[in-house]
């Protein structure tokens, strides 16, 4: 016979009652507890928990937080039944031996409220699993949640000012050995990094331009040399275009052929034979570059969220590309775009703040550029969100002159010139760069 009693989840009545008892016999306990165990859903046992809360509030609001005065206060409130002295005077007699181990123990504690919620997080997935009317990518993200929204405490760490020094004085020694390199993933372009100190682990960096002005050239172009002359792993996310389109624009960047003769075939049939040698090498380098395409129409945040923390712990991955977020679904449904998109700024900082690498992410430009005196692009331009522009850690934008040109003699003088404007730097300067795009190649180049 099968037996159907529920099963108990993960926790510890002894170490819930060492952990209210040490607090009892020491009030600071509670000072240094209540950091690591802000939710009072980690005392499983009712009583505990309401105990807990108890304390808690007596010692916000300066009671004196001893058995006493507790035993007093649950007398006086009715707060927890059945409950008298002698219950919690036993509780206060079991924190004796664990009063100097309390941080620790409530560390243990918070494990297991976290074990609790990924089994109820992995049965809800399992549910809309098993419900075929639930779309998949919904169960994904559910148990996504389940697994990543459980794996650590989210208590702020605090750091004496000593240490940040030192810690600081140690990348300062280290940056002087690599000769003054940068300590973030380079752009390679020199004259680039030179203003934004390249992309540094953690960031969020938006690359934003109106339409058909290069967003998903200028980030292949990032792709490509750092892959190729960093061997650093990139991973991108294209939502856009597809991989046969995506590899034939990095194909003809770096052999320098036209895109046009890739896409019809002539470059093989040319009678010349001149592009051979360039397309074999071109494609043997770029074969053996470490670099991840993921074709994602459609996908959401969770589901981004979720391949790159497998890519940076399987292929290391060290840059992220998303191309573009105006085509990310997010992962609940909003009341309006701008909530929709803050949402998905979000979550994008927070993947970039998991993983520790830079993440850059390619966005639209609304319509004022085009309706004002002086088109340069500007921060208020960003689409949708005023979240985008507080979000993130870099903000640079592409602005084609010639497409703002009034005359042919005006668009002739500034055709290929770009603009590639640095307008947020939270970690140095601003400025703008001058560089030449090519479109038949799809390439950037410096002048």
């Amino acid at each position: 016979m099968t037996d159907t009693t529920p099963e108990i989840p993960p926790n510890d009545p002894k170490l819930e009652r060492a952990i209210l008892g040490a607090m009892m016999m020491n009030p600071s306990t509670v000072d240094r507890v209540f950091p690591i165990i802000s939710d009072d859903a980690a005392f499983y046992d009712q009583r505990h928990r309401k105990l807990y809360r108890l304390i808690v509030e007596m010692r916000n609001a300066g009671k004196p937080v001893d058995l006493p005065h507790v035993v007093q206060e649950v007398t006086n409130t009715r707060a927890i039944e059945p409950a008298d002295a002698q219950w919690i005077a036993g509780i206060e007699s079991e924190g004796v031996a664990r009063s100097n181990h309390a941080p620790h123990d409530a560390k243990e504690l918070d494990l297991l409220l976290r074990r609790r919620e990924l089994i109820k997080g992995l049965e809800r997935g399992t549910k809309a699993a098993r419900d075929l009317a639930t779309p998949f990518s919904e169960g994904l993200t559910i148990a996504d949640r389940a697994i990543y929204g459980t794996s650590g405490n989210t208590t702020p760490e605090v750091f004496d000012l000593a240490e940040c020094v030192n810690d600081e004085f140690d990348q300062i020694e280290e940056r002087a050995r690599r000769g003054g390199h940068l300590v973030g993933v380079s752009s390679c372009y020199p004259e680039l990094d030179r203003i934004t100190e390249g992309f540094l682990p953690g960031e969020f960096v938006l690359i934003a331009a109106r339409p058909s002005v290069g967003k998903t050239a200028f980030v292949l172009n990032i792709l490509r040399r750092v892959a190729l002359e960093q061997r650093l792993h990139v991973t991108m996310f294209s939502l856009e275009m597809n991989r046969a389109s995506i590899t034939r624009r990095l194909i003809s960047a770096a052999s320098e052929i036209p895109e046009s003769m890739l896409k019809t075939g002539e470059v093989l049939t040319e009678p010349t034979g001149r592009y051979t040698a360039a397309l074999s090498k071109a494609s043997g380098d770029l074969a053996d570059a470490p670099v991840s395409i993921i074709p994602a129409a459609g996908v959401t945040c969770a589901q981004i969220r979720a391949l790159s923390r497998r890519l940076v712990r399987e292929k290391h991955t060290q840059l992220i590309i998303v191309d573009y977020l105006g085509l990310i679904r997010p992962d609940t449904r909003a009341e309006n775009r701008t909530q929709e998109v803050a949402a998905i700024s979000h979550a994008l900082k927070a993947l970039a703040a998991e993983t520790d690498i830079p993440v850059l992410v390619c966005s639209q430009l609304n319509r004022a550029t085009e309706t004002r005196s002086d088109p340069t692009p500007q921060l208020s331009d960003l689409r949708d969100s005023g979240d985008l522009e507080q979000d993130a850690d870099k903000v640079l934008f592409l602005h084609r002159r010639e497409m703002y040109a009034k005359t042919d003699a005006d668009r002739e003088k500034v055709r290929g010139c770009v603009d590639v404007i640095i307008a947020k730097n939270r970690q140095g300067k601003t400025g703008t760069v001058q560089m030449t795009f090519r479109p038949e190649f799809q390439r950037f180049e410096t002048l």
